[in-house]
């Protein structure tokens, strides 16, 4: 069952609050869901909050790269991740590639609800671990069954 997730929009930036355990099954098609937001009000900036986090999972760290990506260097911040969160950063080399804030959010913020409105999908997940295996050899290595066995998958179907 999808989470739901707070977000603001302030100064024409897309303000995430990520929630305890940030993982594919919950954040479903978040990714999506964010990239509408920002063409509906004109976003080119997304800063996610990571402080109550303790959990990221491999699919939502390649779908914050391919985010990245899309947007441009520069304009996906993570604010104030948790210990735990920042440990899975720094795991996975994306300490390298993304922003990372200790500055707290605005207080002005005024934040809203967003639920998922789907699951991920095998492209989907195999399109994030390919975005990771890029970032490194060790995350090539990681993920190369994962990814051989997503590709059979989808090629099976």
């Amino acid at each position: 069952m999808p989470v739901t997730f707070d977000y603001a929009i302030l100064n024409k930036v897309l303000f995430i609050r990520a929630p305890l355990r940030f993982c594919a099954p919950e954040a479903g098609n978040l990714l999506e869901e964010l990239l509408v937001l920002m063409e509906q009000h004109g976003l080119a900036q997304v800063d996610c909050e990571l402080s109550a986090c303790n959990y990221l999972d491999s699919t939502v760290l390649g779908q914050m790269v391919a985010l990245h990506r899309r947007l441009g260097p520069g304009n996906l911040t993570l604010t104030k991740p948790s210990p735990e969160s920042r440990q899975i950063l720094l795991i996975m080399g994306l300490d390298k590639l993304l922003n990372i804030s200790e500055e707290p959010l605005p207080e002005s913020l005024v934040f809203q609800t967003l639920t998922p409105q789907r699951n991920n999908s095998a492209q989907d997940i195999l399109n994030a671990h390919t975005l990771l295996s890029q970032i490194s050899p060790e995350n090539a290595k990681r993920f190369e069954t994962l990814i051989k066995t997503l590709e059979q998958s989808i090629h099976r179907e």
